[in-house]
């Protein structure tokens, strides 16, 4: 009924379940482009590309029209009604949801909002992660959303087979952790398992990067306060994650498939999958997006990915890292699903 990982794969409906997925940040939020109307053709669009998993923000947070949690507790019923929505509508269509609970970044009010709003400004993001006061109020609001009932289904979001994982947030980072990532560690471990103790059907994935410790490069060094090979193996934690922009990164093809290879054997030696769950090229790179995407594709494959999820298709026009159903990069798009789906 839900899915769940088995080794370095999942499984959905008794069956080995590999997917191209899809990352469209927006599609839950109140605020901003869309209406339901919109909603509707984005799903019905991405289910037409063979796409079987989305990742849109669960949260959203600040003194803003549409945010989820305008104040600390206070939750907004109108924008949960707009997250129910899709959550409904994508069940309709055959895709399944990963849903973060928070952003490292000031985008919709992140980690730093709950910090300044409970500690006053001046205070480091990274009490996020150590801050008793600050954890209990992200507690608060993985409670509230895990518990929720949904009003198109009635069902709770614990029991919602069409939520496919929990994410403790989107790319958590804790710089200045001493190069060891033990502050983030022992976080990901508390809010991983008070996470199973209210939702025993869903995974749980932390949404990082990718990042380690122990080597030179900046990506390995310890210097974000990650420590992904310590991160997967926390029990609770049911698949890894890493995010790949080679552009953003200054990083060339070689570097690219050591870095999937590496983290796909840390990830295949804690017995878990691994999903490429960020990737894409800038706007002023789009004459070489076919060529980077086949690649790491290619790779994805070849390196026993149970996942991938670009950043990000749309059914708009090109922009930034965004890129349209329409044309050759959606055409991959198709493409991927259909070896993607060969595997199972």
């Amino acid at each position: 009924m839900f899915a769940y990982a088995d080794g370095t794969y999942f499984i959905v409906d008794e069956k080995p379940f590999y997917f191209q997925g899809n990352n469209t940040y927006f599609l839950g939020l109140l605020e901003g482009r869309l209406t339901l109307e919109d909603i509707d053709r984005i799903l019905a669009e991405n289910a037409r590309m063979g796409i079987k998993v989305m990742r849109i923000w669960a949260f959203n947070s600040g003194p803003k029209p549409g945010a989820i949690q305008p104040k600390l507790d206070e939750f907004n019923e109108e924008a949960l009604q707009r997250l129910d929505y899709v959550v409904n509508k994508a069940k309709e269509h055959g895709i399944m949801l990963i849903l973060p609970f928070v952003n490292y970044w000031e985008d919709l009010c992140g980690m730093q909002w709950y910090v300044d709003e409970t500690l006053g400004s001046g205070h480091s993001i990274n009490e996020f992660y150590t801050d008793e006061t600050v954890k209990s109020h992200y507690r608060n609001y993985i409670r509230m959303l895990i518990e929720r009932r949904n009003i198109f289904t009635n069902v709770l979001y614990r029991d919602e087979p069409a939520i496919f994982a929990w994410e403790l947030a989107n790319e958590p980072r804790n710089k200045n952790d001493d190069f060891t990532g033990t502050k983030l560690f022992l976080w990901a471990s508390e809010m991983a398992q008070y996470i199973k103790v209210l939702d025993p059907n869903h995974m749980v994935a932390t949404g990082e990067e990718g990042f380690k410790t122990g080597d030179e490069d900046w990506v390995d060094n310890g210097s974000e306060g990650l420590d992904f090979s310590r991160n997967i193996s926390i029990p609770e934690i049911d698949f890894a994650t890493v995010h790949l922009y080679m552009d953003g990164w200054d990083k060339d093809y070689a570097w690219t498939e050591a870095f999937m290879q590496d983290r796909a054997a840390i990830a295949k030696k804690s017995n878990k999958p691994i999903v490429l769950e960020e990737y894409g090229r800038p706007f002023e790179k789009m004459d070489q997006r076919e060529e980077a995407f086949r690649f790491w594709h290619s790779k994805v494959l070849e390196f026993g990915y149970a996942g991938a999820m670009v950043w990000q298709m749309e059914d708009t026009d090109d922009l930034g890292f965004a890129f349209s159903f329409k044309g050759n990069a959606g055409q991959t798009m198709l493409e991927q699903s259909m070896l993607m789906n060969a595997k199972a």
